[in-house]
């Protein structure tokens, strides 16, 4: 069960990074503010 967790967890930040460098990308303080927010929220489980 650990395990599956570990792989959700894995999924969701990998996902995570991948939109984060497309926002990165398109450079629009709009969208870095929003990633910003979220990293915020998920810096916990992606660290």
């Amino acid at each position: 069960m650990v395990l599956y967790m570990h792989n959700i967890v894995s999924e969701v930040c990998y996902n995570w990074n991948a939109e984060h460098d497309k926002f990165k990308l398109k450079n629009d303080n709009l969208l870095h503010r929003t990633t910003s927010i979220r990293k915020q929220a998920q810096s916990a489980f992606c660290r």
